[in-house]
């Protein structure tokens, strides 16, 4: 909480339905600006590529088990690392001029339409074979936004998508057997 009672995320923008009490009443007025927005650091886009394809690279395991609820987990860690990538390629295209809201929260109305198109394939059912088809397009939709995102903002990119189906391949089908 900020010292005037609200949380930056409210600035934005609040209704209070009900207060029989009147505790809101002493709550300050919305600025209705969206939070600034800065670019990550080399630092922070490295960091997050890091922990994605290192999710990335267990989500499979877990799927190749039937551990259906932590392979789930996982992907939604993985998802989570997407949207920030996302925000921050929002920003990068648009120079900081698009609020990206939160949680992803609007996601529609500032996520290029390319993009969006790719959202709902990233999302499985529980099911081993679906999991697997969302873990996939959830790895080609970081591996394209964050190239793009280091592009645009001049940042540090990790192509680590082709070592990390290599990695997964040979611990779902062992060494040298050429599926992928």
């Amino acid at each position: 909480m900020k010292s005037d009672g609200l949380d930056d995320l409210y600035q934005r923008g609040y209704v209070v339905h009900r207060d029989k009490t009147g505790i809101t009443a002493g709550l300050p007025a919305a600025t209705t600006a969206p939070p600034e927005q800065s670019p990550p650091t080399a630092e922070e886009f490295e960091e997050n590529q890091h922990e994605f394809w290192f999710e990335a690279t267990q989500a499979p395991i877990y799927l190749a088990r039937g551990e259906l609820w932590p392979a789930a987990l996982r992907q939604a860690e993985m998802r989570d690392l997407l949207l920030t990538v996302l925000e921050w390629n929002a920003a990068a295209r648009s120079g900081g001029a698009i609020d990206t809201w939160h949680n992803g929260h609007h996601l529609q109305e500032w996520l290029p339409d390319d993009y969006h198109a790719r959202i709902a394939p990233i999302f499985a059912q529980y099911d081993p074979a679906d999991g697997a088809r969302a873990w996939r397009a959830l790895i080609d939709l970081y591996s394209d936004v964050a190239a793009e995102t280091a592009r645009l903002a001049v940042l540090p990119r990790l192509d680590l998508k082709a070592k990390v189906l290599r990695h997964v391949d040979s611990v779902l089908h062992g060494p040298g057997d050429g599926t992928s």
